[in-house]
């Protein structure tokens, strides 16, 4: 079996399980969420040949040219520090 990468070792049950299902749901072998070596290497090799040029149509499109916007406001509590001190 190939090395997993980027696991931890305290969460690798509850990694393993979001991993499955997630590929499961879509009606896909939940193995195939295992299964990221070759990936992985097929992505070294087109960095390697391609350098910066793998991530700019990702980033054009997905952050640049995106025409998707949210607005967040934000307000101050009066009663924020009071409630901490109550919980404390």
């Amino acid at each position: 079996m190939s090395q997993l990468r980027e696991q931890d070792a305290s969460s690798r049950g509850v990694s393993f399980l979001i991993a499955s299902t997630y590929k499961w749901n879509y009606d896909a072998n939940p193995l195939d969420s295992f299964r990221f070596e070759d990936d992985l290497s097929k992505l070294k090799i087109l960095i390697q040949e391609k350098e910066s040029e793998v991530f700019l149509l990702p980033i054009q499109s997905c952050l640049l040219q995106n025409n998707h916007r949210v607005t967040i406001e934000l307000f101050p509590s009066n009663s924020m520090e009071e409630n901490i001190q109550k919980v404390i």
